[in-house]
């Protein structure tokens, strides 16, 4: 069966309270009950000594007398007297059917003075022991507090139903106070069923009060912030990944096309076509190599191959690499950067991954710039190291350097040149792997600078 968290907080706050409510009754009735006990036990006594007093501080010819006006004249209603002489034996009673004590008892009366038994007719007896005058006795009382138990018996009913009716009063509250409580609950889950896919940038009214209700709606709308751009991510991701995938498959389409038309012009321009293709084809191939690259490290969470590299060997080999290949571009290494103990360029690390790196961060500085030079350095901070990548192209808008590390986009002022948008968020995750971070700067007189900082906990 389900039940509603309103109800079930109501009977809960009904039950907790009507706990306390009735263990305060039991304590107070049990209180009442010993009170009442205590009370007819001193009325007992004081009639037991006006009539030891009577009966024991008076002569013998009066001794009938006094016993008469006991008789007649009784304190306590539905009350019964005997009175036991220092022989054990009953010398005055005031009932036939008077109950007859033993001498064992007696003599623990005359030892105790007092004694107080219940009787299971509710009829108390008292047992009182007394020196006169003239003789000794022991008084026996027997009575029931009439009186004290209708008192106890009132109080009783009184008291349940003052608990009954709290209990029905203290669940309409719990149930009122349970609504008024979770009404911003209420609002907030109206608030998400109103959000969908398409409605993502709308968000949930945060309440004044700083309690669980507010931290709970800033934490959604903090949810609700990651996974809009995550879909922002992934609609741009489609959407630049079919662009930058169809445009050299349309211009392969093109050339052959071309090619199939003017087969018979000659061999030239069959030899051009041919170049266009492959160069169009290496474009493709390279967005696959490096989707490929993206998608074998996107979901590692720690470098499996780790061992001790040096940053400078890794950056010499990057420079060498891109050469191999691009021998028209200039790329320089600051010598002078180097450091006098080449143990502040050790860490633990990949050195495949951090080539790529380097490699792909030297690779956006030439293609962007124009034939100008690209200029690595080494910086060193008290906590960190760094490796600069310092080039004079087109730069990078403030609004646009989060958004470069995103797969597949590219900025405003780079579409001009042919390129797959991956490099970059290649390189973010393989900082992201080592622990470090990459800043991006504006260079003067133009261009940018992209540096990776190694934290030196993560040096050897």
């Amino acid at each position: 069966m389900k039940i509603k968290i309103r109800l079930r907080l109501s009977l809960l706050f009904a039950v907790l309270s009507s706990s306390v409510i009735v263990l305060f009754t039991i304590g107070f009735v049990l209180w009442l009950s010993h009170n009442r006990r205590h009370e007819f036990k001193q009325l007992l006594e004081e009639r037991a000594l006006n009539v030891a007093q009577l009966y024991c501080d008076t002569r013998e010819d009066n001794a009938t007398i006094l016993a008469d006006i006991i008789v007649t004249h009784p304190s306590i209603s539905d009350e019964d007297i005997g009175i036991y002489g220092s022989s054990d034996s009953l010398l005055f009673c005031t009932s036939k059917n008077f109950y007859r004590v033993k001498p064992v008892d007696l003599g623990h009366v005359r030892i105790n003075r007092v004694s107080l038994i219940d009787q299971p007719d509710g009829r108390e007896r008292l047992s009182f022991y007394y020196k006169g005058v003239f003789r000794y006795c022991v008084i026996v009382i027997e009575a029931k507090d009439i009186i004290g138990f209708e008192r106890l018996s009132t109080i009783s009913v009184v008291l349940l139903f003052g608990v009954i009716v709290s209990f029905i009063v203290v669940v309409v509250l719990g149930f009122i106070f349970s609504y008024r409580s979770l009404f911003p609950l209420r609002q907030l889950v109206m608030g998400v069923g109103q959000i969908d896919p398409n409605r993502l940038s709308e968000r949930l009214t945060v309440p004044e009060p700083d309690d669980e209700i507010k931290h709970l709606t800033l934490a959604f709308n903090h949810s609700l912030d990651r996974l809009e751009k995550a879909f922002l991510i992934q609609k741009s991701f489609v959407s630049n990944a079919s662009h930058e995938i169809r445009t050299p498959l349309t211009v392969v389409r093109g050339e052959l096309e071309l090619l199939l038309m003017n087969d018979r012009e000659g061999g030239s321009e069959l030899k051009r076509s041919l170049g266009r293709i492959y160069d169009v084809m290496m474009e493709l191939s390279g967005i696959t190599d490096s989707l490929l690259s993206l998608a074998q490290i996107e979901g590692d969470e720690r470098i499996n191959k780790r061992s001790v590299v040096r940053i400078d060997e890794l950056c010499l080999e990057a420079i060498r690499s891109v050469n191999q290949r691009h021998k028209e571009w200039d790329i320089d290494i600051d010598i002078e950067s180097f450091p006098e103990d080449p143990s502040l360029l050790e860490l633990y690390g990949d050195s495949s991954l951090l080539i790529l790196l380097f490699r792909n961060l030297i690779v956006n500085g030439c293609k962007y710039s124009s034939s100008q030079p690209v200029m690595v350095r080494f910086v060193f901070q008290e906590e960190r190291v760094g490796v600069r990548f310092e080039d004079q192209g087109i730069g990078i808008l403030p609004e646009e350097r989060e958004l470069i590390f995103e797969p597949f986009f590219r900025g405003s002022k780079s579409r001009s040149v042919s390129g797959s948008g991956l490099g970059l968020a290649i390189c973010k995750r393989v900082a992201s792997l080592h622990s470090a971070t990459i800043d991006i700067e504006s260079n003067s007189p133009q261009g940018s600078v992209f540096i990776v900082w190694f934290k030196k906990d993560n040096l050897s």
